[in-house]
C-alpha cells in the first residue's frame, strides 16, 4: 500500500513546498529525470521519468516505478494522496483553480481568497530553474493568507 506520510502537509503553500523538494531530490538522482507528460515510468533505457507529481510519488510517498495508470486502480486506497497527485498535474498546468478545488475538502484552510499567479511550462533547458522558482512563489502568496 503506497501512502503519504502522516506528517504530509495539509496547506496548499506546504503541499506546493514538498513537491518542489521532491522535484529538486529527483533532478539530484542519477537514473531519474524529469518528464512533466509521464507521471511515473522507466522508459526503454532505464531512465526513470516523473512529472511533478511523479516526483512527490517518488520521493515521499517512496513508490518505485509503475506507470501511473495502474497506480489508481491497484496501489492505494488513499484519497488524499489521489487528490494531491491531480492538483499537482493541474499545477504544472498552471491551473489554480483546480488546484485549489480538488484539495479544499483535506486541506487546512483559515480564509477564503482569490490567488492569480502564473506558472510556465517547465524548462528542461534550465532544469526548471523557473518554474520552480514560480512554484515557491505561489507557496509564498499562499502562506501569507495562511493556505
Amino acid at each position: 500500500m503506497i501512502e503519504l506520510p502522516q506528517k504530509f502537509p495539509r496547506t496548499y503553500s506546504g503541499i506546493i513546498r514538498i513537491a518542489v523538494s521532491d522535484l529538486q531530490k529527483v533532478l539530484a538522482t542519477e537514473g531519474m529525470k524529469v518528464n512533466m507528460l509521464d507521471w511515473y515510468h522507466v522508459n526503454d533505457s532505464g531512465m526513470c521519468e516523473v512529472c511533478l507529481g511523479g516526483a512527490v510519488l517518488s520521493q515521499s510517498a517512496g513508490f518505485k516505478s509503475i506507470k501511473y495508470s495502474y497506480f489508481i486502480e491497484e496501489h492505494h486506497n488513499d484519497e488524499f494522496l489521489e487528490s494531491v497527485l491531480y492538483a499537482l498535474d493541474y499545477l504544472r498546468k498552471n491551473d489554480i483553480d483546480n488546484f485549489i478545488g480538488i484539495l479544499t475538502p483535506f486541506v487546512t484552510c483559515e480564509s477564503q481568497c482569490d490567488i492569480s499567479h502564473q506558472i510556465d511550462k517547465y524548462n528542461h533547458g534550465d532544469s526548471g530553474a523557473k518554474f520552480i522558482k514560480q512554484l515557491l512563489n505561489l507557496a509564498d502568496k499562499f502562506e501569507k493568507v495562511n493556505m
